[in-house]
Order: structure tokens, then sequence, then C-alpha cells
């Protein structure tokens, strides 16, 4: 991938992440919603997924997003709504899309980071380092043999 097509993303994730901590710092509240669309267009044909979607209520902009997203990848769909927080008495909310209730989670991926409640990197270092290690093992394994 070129730096053209992921200079996007980077924005994107440095513009929220940005936000976040900004919320962080004045003591706000922060619920977000986060919908991995991802892994439902591996398991559903696109254009039958596209059809399905304005019955439940994806519209506007939202649809055509969606008809435009070029990466169609994963293997399942999932909703959560993830809370950024330091108060120790958070407002209580509850979330539902379509009568399915969505559950807290206090980690979040958010574009390739490992998005915490705390804003801390520790969870996505550690994950990226595991990854790293894992791939070095990979390489030591396969690779003894090879001049």
């Amino acid at each position: 991938m070129d730096s053209e097509n992921t200079a996007p993303v980077e924005t994107q994730l440095l513009t929220t992440v940005n936000d976040l901590i900004i919320g962080l710092d004045t003591s706000q509240q922060i619920d977000a919603i986060l919908l991995d669309f991802s892994k439902a267009f591996d398991k559903v044909p696109q254009k039958r997924l596209l059809l399905k979607l304005p019955h439940y209520g994806v519209r506007s902009n939202t649809l055509t997003w969606i008809q435009d997203c070029g990466s169609w990848s994963s293997t399942q769909t999932s909703a959560r709504f993830y809370r950024i927080s330091i108060k120790h008495k958070n407002r209580e909310a509850s979330y539902t899309i379509h009568g399915h209730i969505l559950t807290l989670t206090k980690t979040a991926k958010y574009l390739g980071a490992l998005l915490t409640s705390n804003m801390s990197w520790n969870a996505h270092t550690e994950m990226t380092t595991r990854k790293a290690n894992n791939t070095l093992a990979f390489l030591r394994r396969n690779l003894h043999s090879c001049p």
C-alpha cells in the first residue's frame, strides 16, 4: 500500500485519538459505537449485502460509504460500544441497534490501533510486540535451514 492510500487512514486515526484524548483531559465521558462491517463482507456476497442494508436502516451517506468501500475482509459482524473516561462515577447508558444490546468493552481496535478506556498505549504496544515475536518465531522455525 503506498502512502497516498494510507494518508487518509492515518489522518483519521490521529484526529480521532486527539479528540478522545482532549475529552479525557477535560474529564468528559465519551461513549463511541464502533461498527465492524469488514467481517460481514466476506460471508455475504457484496451485492446481496448492499440490497439488505436499507432494510436494516442503513441509508444515505452511510450506505454510499459502504458501497464505496473497496476492501472486503474477515469473517463476522460485530458492534460494541467503547467508553473513554477517567471519572470514578460514569453516567450509565445502554445502546441497542435493531434490538441487539451492545456490550461495553474496555478496549477497541480502531484503524489498526488498540484503544483503551484510559487511552494508554500499553495494550497496543503489547499487541504489536506479540505479533512481531510471533512472526520472528515463525521465521526462525521455517528458515533455519536456509543459507
